[in-house]
C-alpha cells in the first residue's frame, strides 16, 4: 500500500494545485485548469493536466517511458469521467452556508 499526502489549493478560477508533502512522491505536484471550449457547436470544458513526479536518479530513466505511459492512461480515464459528470451532471448543488451569528 502506498500512501500519499497532499496539499491543495484550490483558485478562484476551479484550478486545483496539488503538491505532495509527504509519501512515495514526496516534491511531486498535480496541477488542473479547466476552461470552457466550444467544438462543433457543442459547449464543453478543456481539461489541462500537468504532472511531475520525483523519480530516483539510476533508475529513473529507465522506467520513464514506461510510468509516463502508465500515468498517461490513469489520468485520461479519470478525466474523460470528470469531463463527463461536469458536461452532463453539472457541477452540484452548494451546500447554503449558515449566516454567522
Amino acid at each position: 500500500l502506498q500512501r500519499d499526502v497532499f496539499e491543495r489549493r484550490i483558485a478562484a478560477d476551479g484550478s486545483i494545485d496539488d503538491l505532495s508533502v509527504e509519501g512515495f512522491n514526496q516534491g511531486g505536484s498535480l496541477r488542473f485548469r479547466f476552461e470552457p471550449k466550444a467544438r462543433d457547436g457543442q459547449a464543453g470544458t478543456e481539461v489541462a493536466i500537468t504532472i511531475r513526479l520525483p523519480l530516483p536518479p539510476v533508475i529513473g530513466p529507465v522506467i520513464e517511458p514506461l510510468l509516463r505511459w502508465q500515468v498517461r492512461t490513469e489520468v485520461q480515464a479519470a478525466a474523460l469521467e470528470d469531463k463527463f459528470d461536469l458536461e452532463q451532471r453539472g457541477y452540484p448543488a452548494a451546500a447554503p452556508r449558515m449566516a454567522a451569528a
